[in-house]
């Protein structure tokens, strides 16, 4: 091939390479470096909430268990929680946690703390329930949300439904002493590169961890759980040190308790590794933490430690506890540990009959 031809291909590479970029700026995908490269964009104390006044239309894929409405709704009111406007003389209760909590392909009136707030309030009381759960969310997020967008709104009541989060942290364990490294330096390649969505996407495309921190408008489990099902499953039992999430428990314990002033209410994490329905177990993509497919058992061991940790800490400090029972299966859970909408029900339910005693001390009764 003669020099004019090869300085010709190259030519035509880069007209083909930037036309394709100038197409893709019009769809683009998020930075995945962003956080390294400009930290002081983001809120260094919170940082994972939604922002006010959203409202988002969402889609389950067919097949999905406990779905039967395809298309959901997921509004936040003008301080970025999923829920109703704040009001005088109401009974101000915020329920904070991960995804279990947010209820994400879950519709605005089917999400479990809809559902307490309704229960309670047609059983007498005039109740506003906030959702102040987000994907993702672990022990020092929790602590976030509850010390910098919670207490100064004179909560009532705060709930916490946690822990999946911590197991998959705590066996990753890539960050043991818990520091911020936003703002750490990236390579200048790296730097240049993620600026351009053809890489951003390649990006995507080759990254281990490609389905973890994706949240599609239209779910996307079934290619999860292949994607996870293409790892090995592994006999490996990972080396987890919960000396630390036992500290940050006594942290949030102790602002739950001594700053807010409200009732706290906390709540194991319900999780389906141990479930015996075949159905269920092909919906698990949680089994996969940092490039390791891990054993369900394995994973069911290190949930029960940090499920211990929650029941011994609250045990300790006073704070009140629902353990719900609730089988693992499809009827009830659609992957490793998200509610369907028949599961929110059930939640809803049994909060509704422990709170009811405890905090409000009225008998139960069917208000239906």
């Amino acid at each position: 091939m003669e020099i004019k031809d090869i300085i010709i291909s190259l030519f035509a590479l880069f007209i083909s390479l930037a036309l394709g970029e100038i197409i893709l700026r019009m769809m683009p995908v998020e930075d995945p470096y962003e956080m390294e490269k400009y930290p002081t964009k983001h809120n260094g104390y919170i940082k994972s909430q939604f922002p006010p006044i959203v409202h988002w239309e969402f889609s389950t894929e067919e097949g999905l268990l406990g779905f039967d409405d395809k298309k959901t709704s997921f509004t936040t009111n003008s301080l970025g929680y999923r829920g109703g406007e704040f009001k005088d003389e109401e009974y101000r209760v915020f329920a904070i946690g991960g995804s279990t909590t947010e209820c994400l392909y879950i519709d605005d009136k089917q999400q479990w703390p809809y559902l307490l707030q309704n229960k309670l309030n047609l059983a007498g009381h005039n109740i506003n329930i906030q959702n102040a759960g987000k994907s993702g969310d672990a022990i020092d997020d929790h602590i976030a949300m509850l010390s910098h967008k919670i207490v100064h709104l004179n909560p009532d009541l705060i709930i916490v439904y946690m822990g999946i989060n911590d197991v998959l942290r705590l066996v990753c364990n890539d960050n043991p002493l818990k520091f911020d490294r936003t703002g750490q330096k990236i390579p200048v390649f790296k730097h240049f590169l993620s600026e351009l969505q053809l890489y951003r996407r390649v990006h995507n495309i080759i990254s281990k961890n490609k389905y973890k921190h994706n949240i599609a408008f239209e779910s996307d489990y079934v290619d999860k759980s292949a994607y996870i099902r293409s790892f090995p499953l592994s006999d490996s039992i990972p080396r987890i040190d919960t000396a630390f999430f036992k500290k940050k428990m006594e942290v949030l314990l102790n602002t739950c308790k001594n700053s807010s002033g409200a009732d706290v209410v906390f709540i194991p994490q319900l999780a389906t590794w141990h479930t015996d329905d075949e159905e269920l177990k092909k919906w698990h993509w949680l089994t996969e933490i940092c490039g390791i497919r891990y054993q369900p058992e394995v994973l069911t061991g290190i949930m029960d430690q940090v499920n211990t940790i929650i029941v011994e800490e609250c045990h300790k400090h006073g704070i009140l506890l629902i353990e719900p029972s609730m089988e693992p299966t499809s009827e009830y859970f659609y992957d490793d540990c998200h509610f369907n909408p028949r599961g929110c029900q059930k939640f809803a339910d049994i909060l509704f009959d422990s709170l009811q005693v405890k905090i409000f001390n009225q008998e139960n009764v069917d208000i239906f």
